[in-house]
């Protein structure tokens, strides 16, 4: 099966959309497959979405991406599902408004919104937090995702500047599985 697009135009109304199917895509060694890809565009807002089945030892794992900008504000979803045990699914929400950095460079000022992931079966809460990225700058503030007592927190800057730092806390997490 091919991959199939469609789309359209309407010059009354500066809209555009665009929607294509993807059966199977493979990228850097990974095997998508069922890939839906949406998006319209006005002359205010931009939306998109995607959903596909990234394989993982000939299983899939549900990823969605939907995004939604309007006069400078932008939110963004990402989840995922193992549809599998042990639970691996959850959600991570963004909200921000894009802004002009020192420099005169576009930037991004974001907010992570409170949100639930599962791991291994265990429910991990995502705290808000902020994150701001900017003149070749990622600024962290308040990052945290705990489970009962357990941990794991990011504060810092990240940049060229050697003076610059980046903390990460963990209490009782294990970072073995990360590559």
């Amino acid at each position: 099966m091919e991959a199939v697009r469609d789309g359209g135009s309407n010059d009354e109304t500066g809209r555009i959309t665009l929607n294509a199917s993807i059966p199977e895509l493979i990228y850097g060694g990974n095997v998508f497959k069922n890939t839906q890809l949406n998006s319209e565009c006005s002359k205010e807002i931009m939306q998109a979405s995607m959903k596909t089945d990234r394989m993982t030892k000939d299983k899939p794992v549900t990823l969605n991406l939907n995004t939604y900008a309007n006069l400078g504000n932008v939110k963004a979803e990402l989840s995922w599902d193992n549809n599998d045990t042990p639970v691996q699914k959850g959600s991570f929400n963004v909200s921000g408004r894009f802004i002009t950095g020192l420099s005169g460079n576009q930037g991004i000022e974001s907010r992570i919104t409170p949100s639930d992931i599962i791991i291994n079966d265990t429910v991990w809460k995502v705290s808000p937090g902020y994150i701001s990225i900017h003149d070749k700058v990622v600024d962290l503030a308040g990052i945290k995702v705990s489970s009962d007592d357990r941990h794991l927190t990011l504060n810092g800057r990240l940049s060229n500047e050697e003076t610059d730092t980046l903390t990460v806390g963990l209490k009782d997490v294990s970072v073995s599985y990360i590559s």
